[in-house]
């Protein structure tokens, strides 16, 4: 038994391994926070799209045009309209599965990611799939959604 003050190895072995995943755990969690890759950016959009995170979504842009199914583009707006009219394309649906389908880049600063999803109509119970094209701008060292376009 260690007397107070004083470590056997066992303890400092076991206080070092706490350490050493301590910063694992935090390194991992600043990665995710940071501006990371075009392919980091597009798992994020589709975790927010599976919750309906429509704010997380758009963090960090400053226009979106936004095209919904049937419809001709939208001029760009600001993300707080976006966020508006993409909530109330998805409102009464229930996500089933939200897929990561492509990532491109395509130019300096420029990228797109194409998602697959696959959702329930509320009332109907209905299963419906939709293709969501998002286009990226690189701002500020951060990839951003610019550009929604959801086709059936």
């Amino acid at each position: 038994m260690a007397r107070l003050g004083v470590l056997s190895p066992a303890m400092i072995r076991a206080s070092m391994l706490g350490a050493t995943l301590l910063v694992a755990v935090t390194t991992a969690a600043v990665a995710q926070a940071g501006p990371g890759s075009l392919a980091d950016a597009a798992e994020r959009a589709r975790a927010a799209w599976q919750v309906k995170d429509v704010a997380g979504l758009l963090t960090g842009s400053d226009t979106v045009q936004v095209q919904l199914p049937g419809g001709d583009p939208a001029a760009p707006m600001n993300p707080e309209q976006a966020g508006r009219v993409l909530a109330r394309h998805l409102e009464g649906v229930e996500e089933r599965s939200v897929v990561v389908v492509a990532v491109r880049e395509v130019g300096a600063g420029r990228g797109y990611a194409e998602l697959e999803r696959h959702f329930l109509i509320a009332r109907t119970r209905d299963e419906r799939c939709e293709s969501v094209f998002l286009g990226f701008r690189r701002v500020g060292g951060r990839w951003v959604v610019s550009e929604v376009r959801i086709t059936r």
